[in-house]
């Protein structure tokens, strides 16, 4: 254990601090309402901004490994992979996983499965993006990387964008949804 904090304490640390600044869409909005709700529950602002940020810290191992991975600062990635997220519509997949009712254990299972592999398949998504040759600020890069994947992209958007137009997500159809998104990183 104090190998893992000496090792990825200093970037987890950073990434906390950091973390409201880097966020966009979904996860920006998702932010913004639990620390507003922290906030008028009675908390402290500093506390209400550190704890509607543990959502999107789920991820910050990952990050760490990424930005090590690609010799990018830690924040810059950080940003690279809301960024992306949020352009191809994990951001709202994973909020919909998220707000799924469980019901017993095997449903609880389920959204495990189903979080675990959007957060995987997310990881990779971002560690493509990072390998890109395309340089600069994170929209620039998420936007090279989406344009090198030409017609493949499509499938994806098309799948979610009538998930998200049919008003309800259910396990078997967040299940449908990942899939789609799992083929942009093979």
């Amino acid at each position: 254990v104090d190998r893992a904090v000496a090792e990825f304490g200093p970037a987890v640390r950073e990434l906390a601090a950091g973390i409201a600044s880097v966020l966009t869409g979904a996860y920006r909005s998702n932010f913004e309402q639990a620390q507003a709700a922290h906030v008028k529950a009675g908390a402290p602002a500093a506390l209400a901004s550190r704890i509607a940020g543990l959502e999107a810290l789920n991820s910050a191992f990952d990050l760490v490994e990424l930005a090590r991975g690609s010799s990018c600062p830690i924040l810059e990635s950080a940003r690279l992979h809301f960024e992306l997220g949020s352009r191809i519509g994990l951001d709202w997949l994973c909020s919909q996983i998220e707000q799924l009712a469980v019901e017993g254990a095997w449903q609880a299972v389920a959204r495990t499965g189903l979080r675990d592999a959007a957060q995987r398949i997310h990881r990779e998504l971002t560690s493509a993006a990072l390998a890109g040759r395309t340089r600069g600020d994170a929209a620039a890069r998420v936007g090279a990387w989406m344009s090198s994947l030409g017609a493949a992209l499509e499938p994806c958007q098309r799948t979610l964008a009538d998930m998200r137009a049919s008003g309800s997500a259910d396990f078997a159809t967040l299940s449908v949804g990942v899939e789609p998104v799992r083929r942009l990183s093979d």
